[in-house]
């Protein structure tokens, strides 16, 4: 009951709260599109990555000692989601290690930054991945 509660107020932060995310105008051609990406000789990642536009709720705490950080939500801007991992942009910079919940279509999911981007003003862009256990289903 408690967590049924907690996610339909993050449902209401995700339609309720302004998205502070600047995306610089190169990305909004990308973003357009839809469907599995590309994936590159090179590439490493296990799993492809289907683009997924949309507006998220991202919820932070201090999760490494040296990042002093307060709990807070944010909404966020979700860029691409795979099997065990999520692309999304931030206004603010979270730092590799830092873990966070990300709320998507009213499911909860527990993540840990893997990279992080400065893509221009107000636009960080993050790759997580989901923690062991957790997959997106």
């Amino acid at each position: 009951m408690l967590e049924d509660d907690h996610l339909r107020r993050i449902n209401d932060i995700i339609e309720t709260v302004s998205c502070a995310v600047q995306l610089p105008r190169g990305l909004f051609e990308h973003l357009s599109q839809t469907g599995v990406g590309p994936v590159v000789a090179s590439d490493a990642r296990q799993y492809a990555r289907t683009r997924t536009f949309s507006k998220a709720a991202l919820q932070v705490w201090q999760s490494i000692p040296s990042v002093e950080r307060k709990p807070q939500v944010f909404t966020i801007l979700t860029k691409n989601l795979s099997h065990r991992s999520i692309g999304f942009f931030h206004a603010k910079q979270l730092y590799p290690g830092e873990q966070h919940f990300i709320f998507l279509n009213s499911t909860k999911m527990t993540c840990t930054v893997r990279r992080c981007v400065r893509r221009g003003d107000r636009c960080y862009e993050i790759g997580s991945t989901f923690s062991q256990g957790e997959k997106n289903r």
